[in-house]
Formats: C-alpha cells, sequence, structure tokens
C-alpha cells in the first residue's frame, strides 16, 4: 500500500479556519437578519458555498502536484499497475 500524500498546508488553514468562523461572525453582526432568510440565500450561503469549494480545489491541486512529483523522482515504478502487468502461467495440464 502507498504512503498518504498530504498537500502543502499553508493556505489550506485560513481558508478552513474562515470557513466555520462566517457562521460564527455572521451571527455576530448587527442587525442581521436570522438565518435562513432572503440575505442569507443571496449572499452568505454563496459565501459558504464559494469557501467551500475553493478549500476542496486547494487540496485536490495539492494531492495532483504531489502525484506528478513523485512520479517524477521515481519514473520506473507504477503505482497502479493495469491488467496486462500481471504475470501469466501456463494453463494447467501442460
Amino acid at each position: 500500500m502507498g504512503a498518504v500524500l498530504v498537500p502543502d498546508g499553508s493556505g489550506m488553514g485560513g481558508v478552513a479556519a474562515t470557513l466555520f468562523a462566517l457562521v460564527g461572525m455572521h451571527n455576530a453582526a448587527p442587525g442581521i437578519p436570522p438565518a435562513g432568510s432572503l440575505f442569507d440565500y443571496a449572499s452568505f450561503f454563496w459565501a459558504e458555498l464559494l469557501i467551500a469549494a475553493g478549500l476542496c480545489a486547494v487540496v485536490v491541486q495539492g494531492l495532483i502536484l504531489e502525484v506528478r512529483e513523485r512520479r517524477a523522482e521515481h519514473p520506473d515504478t507504477d503505482p497502479a499497475p493495469g491488467p496486462d502487468s500481471r504475470p501469466t502461467q501456463p494453463p494447467a495440464g501442460t
């Protein structure tokens, strides 16, 4: 089994903190209507969605780059061999 790939977390911590802190900032703002109002559907939920999508994009991009770097370091090893790479055995009884 291969090693677990972990992207560089320098930018992900701030984005993840913003994702979870935005709810608290929203609830603490004075004069904001309660959750589920038209304001939430028009802006707040979109902001949460964009932050979450951005965080997912950073994680996926980091994994892609890590796989490319590891393949460049070891071009002769294939982490996921195809069905043609299995050793063949002669049929039984011959």
